[in-house]
C-alpha cells in the first residue's frame, strides 16, 4: 500500500534517486524477525545506504502488515516487552527530558496538517530517526515532493547540498543554521520556507535569518517527541505570545510551574524542562533546568553565561559547557566560532572572563571552525 505516497515524491539520497515506485514488500535483513513477531524494528547503522528509503519502506510494510514500526537511533534503548497492537510508529527520545525511552504516535498524528506544494525541494539536515527528522521526510512524502538525504554528510557538505540542489525548504536546529549560515555569505539557497526545530530559537538566531532570507517565511517550532508538535511561531519573536497559556485550541494546555514550562491535557502533565520568563505580552525561553550546573558549589546558569560571550564583538558563535572534575565537580567550558579576527575576540573574551566570578570563568577555551552537536542537532552541555 503506497496511496499515502503521492506518485510525484522523490528523493535523492547520496546521490542516488528513488520514489515510491523503489519501494518493495520485503523486509531488511535485520528486521525480518522482529516483523514476524510483534513489530517492524529498524536500528540506525550510520554506515547503510539510502537509510530514509529503509525508514520509509519500513513505513510501508507496517501499513501492510498492521504491526508498529520501531526506529532505533540507540540499540540500548530497551523495547518494552508489551507493544502496540496495530500500525504505529515508535521513536527514541533524545534524552533531554530524561532518559531515552520509546514514544508510540498513532499514524494521523505524525501526518502533517498541512501538505506543501510539490514544487518543494527539502533539505534532510536532522537525524532522520528523531521526531523532527520524521516530520521533514513525512513533509516532503505527503507534498509529492523533493526530499535532499545525505545522513553521512556534515553541515558543511549539506549547506553545498542546498545549492547543488536548488532546495527551497528547510527545518533545521537554530545551532545547525549558524554553522550553514557560515557557508552562505557568496552564495546561497533560494528559500521559500526555513523552519527552526530541536532547540529554542533565540531572538539573535531569527534576525540572522531574516537579514540572510528577508523574503523568506521564517517561523520555529516548539515540538517534543514525547508531546509532537506543540505550537509554532511566525510573528518573528522568539518565545510566544503569554495569552497562548491556559488557552484552549492548542494540542496541549500550556502552563507553568516554578518557571518550568507544562503541558496538559487529557489528565496527563509533561514536565517539559524548559525554564520560562513571563512579561505582559511574551513568554521568553531562559534555557533548559539541566543547563544549571554546580561549579564548586556554586550555580552556574550555561545558557545565561552562553549568551554573555555570545554579546561579545567578533564571536560568532559559541557553546558553555562543563567537563567533570574531580576537585570542583566540574569546570566551565568555552567552545568559539570567531569571526575574521580571532586575536581580537580572544581579547574581548579575555576581558569577559575578568569579569566573572571564578566559578563561572571558562578554564577551557577552544577555538572552531564549527560547534560540536548532538546527532539531533542540539548544543552539548556536558562532556565526562
Amino acid at each position: 500500500m503506497t496511496s499515502w505516497i503521492p506518485a510525484g515524491f522523490r528523493c535523492i539520497e547520496q546521490q542516488q534517486c528513488w520514489s515510491s515506485a523503489a519501494l518493495t514488500s520485503e523486509l531488511p535483513g535485520d528486521t525480518s524477525a522482529a516483523a514476524s513477531r510483534q513489530a517492524i524494528i529498524l536500528s540506525y547503522d550510520e554506515s547503510a545506504p539510502l537509510l530514509v528509503k529503509a525508514m520509509v519502506n519500513a513505513i510501508h510494510l507496517g501499513h501492510q502488515l498492521d504491526k508498529p514500526v520501531i526506529f532505533l537511533r540507540d540499540n540500548r534503548t530497551p523495547i518494552p516487552d508489551v507493544l502496540p497492537d496495530k500500525f504505529c510508529v515508535g521513536l527514541q527520545t533524545s534524552g533531554t527530558t530524561g532518559v531515552p525511552k520509546l514514544v508510540f504516535h498513532q499514524w494521523d498524528k505524525l501526518l502533517p496538517a498541512k501538505t506543501l506544494s510539490p514544487d518543494s525541494r527539502w533539505l534532510l539536515c536532522y537525524h532522520p530517526m528523531s521526531f523532527a527528522g520524521l516530520q521533514v521526510i513525512l513533509q516532503a512524502v505527503c507534498s509529492g515532493a523533493t526530499l535532499i538525504a545525505d545522513t553521512s554528510a556534515s553541515l558543511e557538505q549539506k549547506s553545498r547540498l542546498a545549492l547543488t540542489h536548488k532546495v527551497n525548504a528547510i527545518s533545521l536546529s537554530p545551532s545547525q543554521f549558524r554553522v550553514m549560515s557560515l557557508c552562505w555569505q557568496d552564495d546561497k539557497p533560494q528559500l521559500t520556507r526555513l523552519t527552526f526545530g530541536g532547540e529554542i530559537c533565540d531572538q539573535h538566531t531569527l534576525e540572522l535569518a531574516r537579514d540572510l532570507f528577508p523574503d523568506t517565511s521564517i517561523r520555529h517550532i516548539y515540538a517534543a517527541t514525547e508531546a509532537g508538535v506543540v505550537f509554532t511561531v511566525a510573528d518573528g519573536k522568539a518565545g510566544f505570545p503569554a495569552d497562548w497559556l491556559g488557552k484552549p485550541g492548542l494540542p496541549w494546555l500550556l502552563e507553568v510551574k516554578d518557571e518550568e514550562l507544562m503541558l496538559v491535557r487529557d489528565g496527563q502533565t509533561l514536565a517539559t524542562g524548559d525554564r520560562v520568563s513571563l512579561s505582559s505580552e511574551r513568554c521568553l525561553f531562559k534555557g533548559r533546568l539541566d543547563s544549571i550546573a554546580n561549579v564548586a558549589g556554586a550555580k552556574v546558569d550555561l545558557e545565561a553565561l552562553e549568551h554573555e560571550f555570545m554579546a561579545l564583538p567578533g564571536v560568532v558563535d559559541c557553546r558553555v559547557y562543563t567537563r567533570a572534575n574531580p576537585i570542583t565537580g566540574a569546570l566551565v567550558c568555552l567552545e568559539v566560532v570567531a569571526g575574521t579576527d580571532e586575536s581580537d575576540t580572544r581579547s574581548e573574551i579575555d576581558r569577559l572572563c575578568t569579569q566573572l566570578p571564578p566559578t563561572h570563568r571558562p578554564r577551557i577555551i577552544q577555538f572552531t571552525p564549527h560547534l560540536t552537536l548532538s546527532q539531533a542537532g542540539k548544543k552539548i552541555r556536558s562532556t565526562p
